[in-house]
Parts: C-alpha cells; structure tokens; sequence
C-alpha cells in the first residue's frame, strides 16, 4: 500500500527548504503534548515506534516528491524497503507504520485523495504570490515572544485538510477586521485557506489573534499575507497574542483594537445577529 506523510507541506517544510531540490535535513515539529505524540508514545515499544517515524521523516524528505514515500525507480515504500533504507527490525518498521496510520500522522495514498491537498513542493512553487514580503525564518520565534511579524512571510499557502468540527461560515466578518489594516490584497487565497483552517469553535479565538496582530503593527504595509497568517495561527489554534503597539505618547491605547472588535463581535452574536 502506498503511504505518505498527512500534511508534509505544512509541518515538515518552511521558506528555505521550499527553494531546495534535495534537502539534507528536514525541520520537525517538537510538541510532546499533542494527541498523536501521547498516543503514540504511549506503549510499550512507544520509544521505538518514535524512532522509526523519524526515521521515516528523515527518508520522506529525500523522496521524489518529498513526504510521500516512494523509491527512486518509483515503487513505493514498504515495510521491508523502509527498515533496510534506515537499518531498523523490519518488524518495528511494520508495527510503527501500521501505528503512525492509526495515529493519523501517515495516510494510505490513493487516487482518491490524491488531489486533496498540494503534495509536490515544484507545484506549490507556483501558485502566485503577488505582494509578497521577502521571506525571513522566525515566525515561530515571533509566536513565542511576541515581537511583531513584520516580514516573516511564507512562500506558499499550504493548505490544512483535516479538522474535528465544522469549517467556519465567518470568513467576511474576519476579513472586514483584516482589511482593515493590511488592504485587500489575497482576498482569493483567504478565503480559500480560511475554512481549511478555522473551525466554528475556533472563530473567537481566531478574531482575538487577528485583532492583537493588526494592532501590534507599525508599519500596516509589512507583516503576514492574510492565506499565511492563518495557516501559520492554524498551528497553535489561534492562542498567540501581541503586545499592543504604544500610541506616541508613549502610552497603550486605552481601548485595543482587539477589545473593541471582540465587544462588538460577542454583542452581535449574542443578539442572534451576523457577526459585523
């Protein structure tokens, strides 16, 4: 059965090994608190089936078309070519593989899915970026700390497939508070990412972190292309937070712009009303 990696392009990728035709590293995700991590970890050869799935990151992104796992003369990956390739027990790499499916981690590969989301790097190269800034490393460094994310700008919108509930109706209320501040540039590529990425229970917590950015902003003209900036929020549920840019008096404004948004948005809703 052929395997690929779920979402390789939103995980495993970022803007430098998007320009690189072979990569001799691969940058992982380094949460332990997640589902699939405890699930998989949770078992008594847990340690061993860990090392194999990054044994197999590793091998995935020195495929073809990297995160699905395919042989140079095209075959697919098996059990067997994926324990002889990493020097793993066949039977570790079987059990792991039949684990990490479970875990939803890999996926079979067939024609069915296979136009469900965008696997090969040399495609998602080309999918137009108008306006873009030049791309810097440190997005995630900007998440944590919360400095402002003036340029850290993904190459692509790679776009999430799998959710838990129901995408969100609310893209035009978003979008009202994002133009606001950046423009109107990539209207297209929101609106095609925004369902993707933001699920109904996700929706205030996704104008909480929209609003806390715009209004960190100095410069309204540099920061996140709206498609990224959901993409890259979309990770981490939408929790990051800004600090409020100070007004020149050197002060915070006494209402933000997150504050007024939320007021307005919860009002409305409350009152059984569109959101803006």
């Amino acid at each position: 059965m052929p395997y690929r990696i779920r979402d390789w392009n939103l995980h495993f990728e970022n803007n430098r090994t998007r320009e690189l035709k072979r990569m001799d590293w691969v940058p992982m995700p380094n949460r332990m608190d997640g589902t699939g991590y405890l699930t998989l970890v949770n078992h008594r050869h847990g340690a061993s089936h860990f090392g194999a799935w990054v044994a197999i990151v590793e091998i995935a992104s020195r495929c073809s078309v990297r995160g699905t796992l395919t042989l140079s003369n095209g075959a697919f990956h098996t059990p067997s070519t994926l324990a002889r390739v990493s020097r793993m027990s066949v039977e570790v790499m079987s059990t792991a593989l039949r684990r990490l499916v479970e875990v939803g981690w890999i996926e079979e590969y067939n024609e069915s899915n296979a136009g469900t989301r965008i696997d090969s790097v040399e495609v998602i190269k080309k999918i137009p970026q108008d306006g873009a800034e030049i791309p810097q490393d440190g997005a995630s460094r900007a998440r944590a700390n919360g400095t402002e994310g003036n340029g850290r700008e993904r190459n692509t919108p790679v776009l999430p497939a799998f959710r838990t509930d129901e995408p969100s109706p609310a893209f035009d209320a978003w979008w009202a508070l994002w133009s606001s501040v950046r423009g109107t540039n990539h209207r297209a590529n929101a609106e095609q990412v925004f369902p993707r990425s933001v699920t109904t229970s996700m929706e205030t917590d996704c104008m909480h972190c929209t609003a806390s950015y715009l209004q960190s902003l100095s410069d309204p003209n540099r920061g996140f292309n709206p498609e990224n900036f959901l993409i890259d929020q979309a990770r981490d549920k939408f929790t990051a937070r800004w600090p409020a840019r100070a007004s020149p008096n050197g002060t915070a404004r006494k209402q933000s712009l997150s504050e007024r948004t939320m007021a307005l948005w919860e009002k409305r809703l409350a009152e059984g009303k569109s959101p803006l």
